[in-house]
């Protein structure tokens, strides 16, 4: 229970499924948007995590071929149970994007 950040669950979802649209990086990215009236305004810093789940490296999945497309995805589910309302509207922002 409590997501923070959700990078440990993107981490999670990347490992599980084997899927590279699971990324950190990206995540990062959607997290630190702004918006004003819902209009793109800039980017935040986000404050240090206490766990370091933005720092540590991510999963490292197989390399991709350009010859062979990679089939090692598979479906997974992970569930985030996060009570605070600011956090939820930063995550729900970074999942959209």
């Amino acid at each position: 229970v409590g997501c923070n950040k959700g990078f440990d669950a993107i981490n999670a979802m990347r490992m599980g499924s084997g899927n590279p649209i699971f990324d950190k990086h990206a995540w990062e990215d959607g997290m630190t948007d702004v918006y004003k009236r819902g209009v793109p305004a800039g980017k935040i810093k986000l404050e240090h995590d206490v766990c370091n789940q933005a720092t540590l490296p991510q999963f490292p999945l197989p390399a991709v071929s350009t010859s062979k497309p990679i089939t090692t995805t598979s479906s997974s589910q992970v569930h985030c149970i996060e009570p605070m309302p600011a956090t939820v509207r930063a995550l729900q922002r970074s999942a959209y994007k």
